[in-house]
Order: C-alpha cells, then sequence, then structure tokens
C-alpha cells in the first residue's frame, strides 16, 4: 500500500514540475514601428482601452502601433476607437498571421482597442 501511494505522488510532482516550468507564450504582439521594429507589447486577451496603455520601455501606446505578430489560433481585432463599445476602422488579424505595415491597411497609428475572439 505504501509504495502504490509513494508511486502515485512522485508522478504526480513529476507533472505538476513539468506545468510550473512552461509559461504561457504571449498571443498577439504590437510594435511601434514598421517591420516589428521599436518598442513592443503583448497581449495575452482583449484590452479595450489602449489610453492608459504603454510599450515595454514606455511611450504611449495608443494610436501608435504600426505593425502585428498573431500567434494565437483565433483572430483578433484592433479598432480605431476604444471604450466599452470599441468602433471606428477595423483591422483583423487572422490566426497565425503577422502585418509587418499596417500602412497597406489604412490602419497604421490607429489602434485604440484589441479584442481577441474564440
Amino acid at each position: 500500500m505504501l509504495k502504490k501511494i509513494a508511486i502515485v505522488a512522485s508522478v504526480g510532482l513529476l507533472g505538476f514540475s513539468g506545468m510550473v516550468g512552461t509559461a504561457a507564450a504571449a498571443d498577439f504582439h504590437v510594435y511601434e514601428h514598421d517591420d516589428f521594429n521599436g518598442r513592443n507589447q503583448e497581449f495575452n486577451g482583449s484590452d479595450r482601452n489602449l489610453a492608459n496603455n504603454y510599450f515595454d520601455g514606455g511611450g504611449a501606446m495608443n494610436d501608435h502601433i504600426s505593425s502585428m505578430k498573431n500567434h494565437a489560433d483565433h483572430g483578433i481585432s484592433m479598432y480605431q476607437h476604444g471604450g466599452s463599445s470599441c468602433g471606428g476602422i477595423t483591422y483583423y488579424a487572422r490566426a497565425d498571421s503577422e502585418d509587418r505595415d499596417l500602412t497597406n491597411n489604412d490602419f497604421d497609428n490607429r489602434a485604440s482597442c484589441i479584442i481577441f475572439h474564440g
């Protein structure tokens, strides 16, 4: 009986230690400049108001995003206007996609809201 308990405890600890060492990767990265340059920030969920957000290393993020990488397995939308409704011009990032220049989509320096779908 004691041997069975010890084996179960050991297996449980191994499984737990495997989970502890695994950090969740950020799903969505935004960059201040084209070609994934400049200051950046990572998101793991929706943020309806970027007005109080700053890039890593400082600098206002609202209306200052020029490129993005979506590593999520679902789509993500960015909106021109933040707040509870998030509206205006919309940019949709497909799952597992990237865009090195949001100018081509008429969305350079417009993002004020990020919504994760799925």
